[in-house]
């Protein structure tokens, strides 16, 4: 998911399921920087959406109901925003 300036990249897994959120800054050269933590369950193959402000994401192998929410524009964890109806992979 990203913004008009970065880029936000949930890890999946490899070896393990991983929680770790990076970004690429669109205006550099290259390279990824820390972006926070996915609070919510580890899990890979989470469905994503973003506006240009926020970007949301949820569901995954982990099988969880939880909707989590960041701000693109700043680095930090995840929040939670609401929750699905039922958890589907």
């Amino acid at each position: 998911m990203g913004s008009s300036t970065r880029g936000v990249f949930k890890q999946g897994r490899g070896p393990s399921f991983s929680s770790t959120l990076e970004f690429v800054a669109f205006s550099s050269l290259g390279g990824v920087t820390d972006f926070g933590n996915d609070l919510g369950v580890s899990q890979d193959s989470s469905a994503s959406s973003a506006d240009n402000t926020r970007g949301i994401f949820g569901n995954g192998t982990g099988y969880d109901t939880k909707i989590k929410v960041i701000t693109l524009a700043s680095t930090g964890d995840t929040s939670e925003f609401g929750s699905l109806g039922q958890a589907l992979y």
